[in-house]
């Protein structure tokens, strides 16, 4: 039983420090002055879509990024060999009344298709780099990148470029609203975000004098001059997690940094059944941890953080000692989800949060998956294409 009361009380130091980690991100993001949702139109910006066989989500994303308030931009997506009708459903929106009056029969809107994936790169990065190479002719001073599953508020674009003058922010990301319809996306989607935002806490992603980065792919916004600087996305070819080594890439250059809460701002679906939540965390899992022994002891500590939960049924016959520790580690964990559950999720209950042990138990799950499948050399799965060479 030394054991068990070992693995409570690491449990319990694990999620009070989490707990307050909670709060001080929250005050954090209570203590900075809002974002002016429009400022002077002086700078262009090119927003690069990169789009593969997204044909029921791309039309969405892109009317609502032509129905910006900041109007000084211009649209790029990449059809990444599309296998079904993406490319028709963006070339559609050129007939659209509404767009054509606001843009005063202008749309600023290009569609490339995209060429065959070369040896060595990822489908979405090489999509980017096409969006970008094919953005230079329009001499755009920021490089916006963004998923077609996204939908964007009006003014998401001019709080970014806001955000980014008033801390003079290089590159400027959203911690994006998440749509959550089914059981699988309330338990798995919700827990594993939280989980990742533990790992990468803003306040030190915004210090920098931390090496700590990260930005969401959902949502980049990024200064040309740096972007280049950085080598691109040629730099990254190969990179699984694209938007976090690229994040990296500008804070050890000496550039700034800034996450924006963008519940409100921008929302996706990022996967519509457990399935796709498994294969979609399954890609870059391991390499975001830092590589397949990392991976082993992330579902390790997964495993542990939780393992009061499952203690706590036996009760009656563990140790009083025992007892009263996996009953503190439990009311901690809980505790810190259902706080975090108010802040991040508004629009569903709370009572999600009584999901945690079974969603950590299934990212354990996705941490092995995930590392098996590097070390046996078979690398990330995602759209139809095997990536063994990725990193």
């Amino acid at each position: 039983m030394i054991a068990a009361l070992a693995v409570c009380l690491f449990s319990i130091l694990i999620w009070a420090a989490h707990l307050v980690s909670t709060i001080l991100e929250r005050l954090q993001f209570l203590r900075e002055p809002a974002s002016p949702a429009s400022t002077e139109e002086d700078v262009r910006v090119a927003i690069v879509v990169p789009a593969r066989n997204e044909a029921h989500q791309v039309a969405a994303c892109v009317r609502s990024l032509l129905l910006q308030t900041w109007t000084n931009l211009h649209i790029i997506v990449v059809d990444d060999r599309s296998e079904d009708g993406t490319a028709a459903n963006v070339q559609a929106l050129r007939l659209d009344p509404l767009l054509l009056a606001a843009h005063h029969n202008n749309l600023p809107l290009t569609l490339v298709q995209g060429t065959a994936l070369p040896e060595g790169w990822l489908g979405k990065n090489h999509a980017n780099f096409q969006g970008a190479c094919a953005a230079k002719a329009l001499g755009a001073a920021w490089l916006l990148f963004t998923d077609a599953d996204t939908v964007h508020s009006p003014d998401a674009l001019a709080t970014a470029l806001a955000t980014g003058r008033a801390y003079g922010a290089a590159l400027v990301t959203f911690s994006t609203g998440l749509d959550l319809q089914t059981v699988a996306e309330k338990v798995f989607l919700t827990n594993i975000t939280l989980a990742i935002g533990a790992i990468f806490p803003t306040r030190y992603i915004h210090d920098p004098r931390c090496g700590t980065a990260l930005a969401n792919g959902q949502f980049i916004l990024i200064r040309r001059d740096v972007y280049d600087r950085v080598g691109a996305h040629a730099a990254i070819r190969a990179s699984v997690c694209d938007d976090l080594e690229l994040a990296r890439a500008v804070k050890s250059s000496g550039f700034k940094l800034r996450v924006v809460r963008g519940q409100n701002l921008v929302r996706a679906r990022m996967y519509t059944s457990f399935s796709g939540i498994w294969w979609g965390f399954s890609k870059n899992m391991a390499y975001g941890i830092g590589g397949p022994a990392r991976a082993a002891v992330g579902a390790l500590f997964a495993l542990l953080l939780v393992l009061p939960f499952f203690l706590l049924p036996f009760a009656p016959w563990l140790p009083a000692p025992v007892i009263f520790s996996c009953a503190a580690a439990v009311i901690l964990a809980l505790a810190q989800r259902v706080y975090a559950f108010v802040w991040f999720f508004p629009r569903i209950s709370p009572l999600w949060a009584l999901s945690l042990p079974v969603a950590y138990v299934v990212m354990a799950g996705i941490l092995c998956h995930s590392a098996c499948r590097i070390a046996a050399g078979r690398g990330s799965r995602w759209k139809g294409r095997e990536y063994p060479d990725a990193r």
